[in-house]
């Protein structure tokens, strides 16, 4: 965005010593008036570099002056003969004029302004080198092309989305979708549990490229729209994911405040219209769950997630940012703010004698208020993102870690240099020294001192109570299911049939076996009973063991056979989940079918950790947040406690998705084994109206006495150490 022309630092040498000079602004810069708050202003734009330079009313009569015909005195004398009087001293035009020169917006002026524009860019250069880059490696920009002629080409093929009953579609489709995403809020939040998976990401990557250049394309036709031009477009590697990027800095060159807004907002706009017509195709699809289904809920998320958090948070130097900037009419607001806190700190807390910085100025408090909040949301982003790295994908989040730990012990370490050499400046009176050792002595107790609530924080599943899972008693082709999802059933109710062809045939085939041999069997009693010669008495004992034999197969295929009708074991609720799109399928012995139970109560399944488990025991409080209900809080008591070891865990519990335990991917099975020994700790949870569901997971908070803050953060960093190294 447009830099302040005044706000460099000084040149190697001035125009102090040459007076004589006619000072001509270059022909080609563009100037363009401004008006905010009853002031005026100027940006001057340099078609060349593409660069923006805001000047004040002063200033740019001073510029309009540097026509070629005027030096340095000539220009003071005449501003003061337009301004009625006012003397600006030639140092000051000086330095304005070497600001301007700095930066290239000056016509030749000395013999040698090539060579020193060239040291200028060695010096940006050097500025922005292997430290900066290092400094700003979770934001890295590459200018690829400049894309102004064809988006001049495809502008008017698009311009519709600029008319009034394109904005009026756009706003229907967004209450429609608000509609349904309060109608359907259960199933859309409910749909989030498990989003975040290895398999998932690779969508979202996607789905997230293709949904950032659409966004930034928004910016650059909306630029187009009022008139700007759109010069440059590149790469942008955002926490090392590829993005694209615009720059629409020419739309500091709007008269009107609302372009300058729209082109802001333009692609935030994109992003919400994407998700509201995303919303209508998730809910158009529900009763074709398939990839186009799952893929709008996908965009339906990330659309609306990133606009918020990210594209909106002015915090960050996202389009919230700009539209934030363009409000106050404050450029730079972010590098201004950050400088002003060091320069408040230094005034206020340190009472340094420096110039300017008072708080009573309007714009010195919000580069205040600015300046605090971003830093603070700066670390907290920060942090979680180490953190997160370091749970997910272990060595880069390492790596990340310490070089975020180098960049801050180097930040440290200047600011206690700046203090050890400017110790005698600091101007604390007896009264602030007293003050200061007040709060330092208040900070060390609530640090040291004043008890907390000691907790252990682990990550629970949600069953129903008393769950009860039907297996697979024979194996067998899943041919009916009797039951509907959420149905109450009795014990003993028939709830599945199975089929076994083989079964049946073996059936078939020992029956006739049967007969032959009964019919055998006949014969030779007839014989034995009646005389006849050809009677075999040894064979009727044969036959009547073959016959016996016979039936108790028949009984145990009967038996078999009647096991294929699957019966309820218990009484309760079924849950039946994607069984039927199993149908046809066939099952193996001891295979899952469904699971019977009864929601109305049921069971976090806490999974603790070795080194915790031995802080927590049966009737101690808990607490349980959702993350599918918006971490909705659930208050109970600790009411068993397993010493049996766990040998593999589900993967919603893992670091992988989200949860507090690391483990690694069984390769055969699948299976998640813990890296740590991990146990189990049940809480009993009331579901009495029925929005708590099976397999839904969250962190749970047990609480096992008391300690302090600095214990706490000890004991917390000691664990989490030990998980990163692995000890």
């Amino acid at each position: 965005m447009a830099e302040s022309a005044t706000q460099t630092q000084r040149p190697p040498g001035g125009f102090q010593k040459r007076q004589e000079l006619l000072l001509r602004l270059r022909p080609d810069v563009e100037i363009t008036e401004q008006h905010h708050a009853g002031e005026t202003f100027y940006v001057l734009k340099d078609p060349l570099s593409l660069r923006y330079f805001r000047i004040s009313e002063l200033e740019y009569l001073v510029a309009s002056l540097m026509d070629g015909t005027n030096t340095i005195e000539e220009i003071s004398r005449k501003a003061a003969e337009k301004t009625g009087g006012l003397q600006i001293p030639k140092e000051t035009i000086s330095d304005f004029a070497a600001s301007l020169r700095r930066a290239n917006l000056l016509a030749n002026t000395f013999a040698d302004d090539a060579n020193y524009l060239y040291r200028i860019l060695q010096m940006r250069r050097k500025a922005r080198g292997l430290k900066y880059k290092l400094k700003n490696i979770l934001y890295i920009k590459i200018s690829l092309l400049d894309p102004d002629r064809f988006l001049t080409k495809v502008y008017p093929y698009v311009s519709f989305i600029f008319t009034r009953g394109f904005v009026v579609f756009a706003a229907l489709v967004f209450l429609l979708a608000a509609r349904i995403v309060a109608a359907e809020w259960g199933r859309l939040v409910g749909g989030l549990e498990g989003l975040l998976t290895i398999e998932n990401m690779f969508y979202f990557w996607v789905i997230f490229i293709g949904v950032k250049v659409i966004h930034e394309m928004g910016h650059a036709f909306s630029c187009k729209h009022y008139g700007g031009e759109v010069h440059e477009m590149g790469l942008l590697f955002l926490v090392f994911t590829p993005c694209m990027f615009t720059n629409v800095s020419d739309a500091w060159t709007f008269k009107s405040r609302r372009a300058k807004f729209v082109t802001s907002l333009a692609g935030i706009g994109v992003e919400v219209f994407m998700a509201a017509f995303a919303t209508l195709v998730w809910a158009g699809t529900f009763e074709y769950p398939g990839v186009v289904h799952e893929l709008s809920y996908k965009v339906m998320i990330l659309c609306s997630i990133t606009s918020v958090i990210f594209n909106g948070n002015p915090l960050m130097k996202f389009d919230g940012y700009y539209i934030l900037s363009d409000y106050f009419q404050l450029p730079n607001l972010r590098v201004n703010s950050m400088r002003y806190v060091i320069t408040a700190i230094k005034k206020y807390l340190l009472q340094i004698p420096v110039e300017g910085g008072e708080l009573s100025d309007r714009t010195n408090r919000l580069y205040f208020f600015y300046g605090i909040l971003a830093t603070l949301w700066l670390i907290s982003v920060m942090s979680g993102i180490c953190v997160g790295m370091l749970k997910k994908f272990y060595l880069f989040g390492l790596w990340m870690t310490f070089f975020t730990l180098l960049a801050v012990s180097f930040k440290l370490y200047k600011g206690g240099k700046y203090l050890a050499i400017n110790r005698g400046k600091i101007g604390w009176s007896g009264r602030t020294r007293t003050v200061l050792l007040i709060v330092l002595a208040i900070f060390i107790y609530f640090f040291f001192f004043f008890p907390i609530s000691a907790q252990v924080t682990s990550t629970f599943v949600l069953q129903p109570k008393n769950l009860t899972t039907v297996t697979v008693a024979e194996p067998g082709r899943l041919a009916e299911i009797e039951v509907e999802d959420g149905q109450w059933v009795e014990a003993n109710t028939e709830v599945l049939r199975l089929e076994n062809k083989e079964l049946e045939m073996a059936i078939v085939r020992e029956t006739v076996d049967l007969r032959i041999e009964e019919s055998y069997l006949n014969e030779e009693k007839f014989a034995v009973a009646v005389g006849a010669g050809w009677a075999r008495p040894e064979k009727v004992a044969e036959y009547e063991g073959a016959v016996k034999q016979s039936e108790a197969k028949i009984k145990e295929y009967e038996k078999r056979k009647k096991s294929l009708t699957v019966k309820a074991p218990v009484s309760g609720y079924a849950m039946i989940g994607e069984l039927k799109q199993h149908l046809g399928r066939t099952f193996i012995k001891g295979e899952g079918l469904m699971e019977i139970g009864d929601p109305a109560v049921m069971t976090a399944e806490i999974k603790v950790e070795h080194q915790d488990f031995g802080k927590i025991d049966v009737g101690q409080r808990a607490v349980l947040r959702i993350k599918a209900r918006g971490n909705a809080k659930v208050e109970g008591r600790l009411e068993a406690k397993s010493q049996k070891q766990l040998s593999q865990l589900s993967k919603e519990v893992s670091a992988e998705a989200g949860g507090h335990i690391f483990t690694r991917r069984n390769p055969f099975t699948g299976a998640e084994v813990p890296l740590a020994s991990v146990y189990e700790a049940t809480v009993t949870v009331p579901n009495s109206e029925g929005d708590l569901r099976k397999g839904m997971t969250g962190n749970a908070n047990i609480y096992y006495g008391r300690t302090t803050i600095a214990n706490n953060i000890w004991t917390g960093l000691i664990n989490w150490l030990k998980d990163i190294f692995r000890l």
